[in-house]
């Protein structure tokens, strides 16, 4: 008996590796599991749902998120939800002491220096 050789395909989105595209435009923020996520334009002109924290490469990508979150702030929470607004070493930045922004408990660092 000789091997049968399986044929598979592969999907426009299978086949991508995360470095082998270019977001060209943020048009929404949503959240999605509890995460802030970004609905993207990408260099083919498809839309793409990518977590936050994969967009902050310190290049273009972050500074599109920046803009955006400018424009359209997500919904923040009001309150450091380890210490309730009374102060602690996550309210501040380390890097700038700028207060730190929460979504759903999850700190998403200053304006300036976002968490990674």
């Amino acid at each position: 008996m000789s091997p049968v050789a399986m044929e598979e395909s592969l999907s426009d989105e299978d086949a991508r590796s995360d470095d082998s595209f270019t977001v060209t435009a943020v048009n929404q923020w949503v959240i999605e599991d509890d995460r802030l996520c970004y609905v993207c334009v990408l260099d083919d002109g498809s839309e793409e749902t990518l977590d936050r924290s994969d967009l902050m490469d310190g290049g273009m990508q972050q500074k599109l998120v920046l803009q955006h979150e400018k424009r359209h702030p997500p919904p923040w929470d009001l309150l450091c939800s380890f210490c309730d607004g009374d102060g602690c070493e996550e309210c501040e930045c380390p890097d700038c002491e700028r207060p730190c922004r929460f979504l759903r408990g999850v700190n998403y660092g200053c304006a300036r220096h976002p968490v990674i």
